[in-house]
């Protein structure tokens, strides 16, 4: 389950991230990934939620590195 719950906390990351631009059925996906994930979270002990907060955390540098990084522009000419 700690990898369900991982999974979920990284694809609504990545959603809300571009919450904007989603389509309708993406939105909707979204919102039940949102739900989906808060009924679970009860059901984790703490030392799940710590460990989900720890692969996160390391995920979520990567993921923030690779979008400040991938989405610069190097001068053209």
């Amino acid at each position: 389950m700690l990898d369900k719950v991982l999974r979920m906390k990284k694809e609504i990351t990545e959603l809300c991230d571009r919450e904007e631009y989603l389509y309708d059925d993406e939105y909707e996906h979204l919102n039940r990934l949102k739900e989906e994930y808060e009924s679970l979270l009860p059901q984790l002990s703490d030392n799940d939620k710590k460990i989900i907060d720890e692969e996160f955390s390391k995920w979520y540098e990567k993921y923030i590195y690779f979008e400040a990084v991938g989405n610069i522009r190097l001068p053209e000419g």
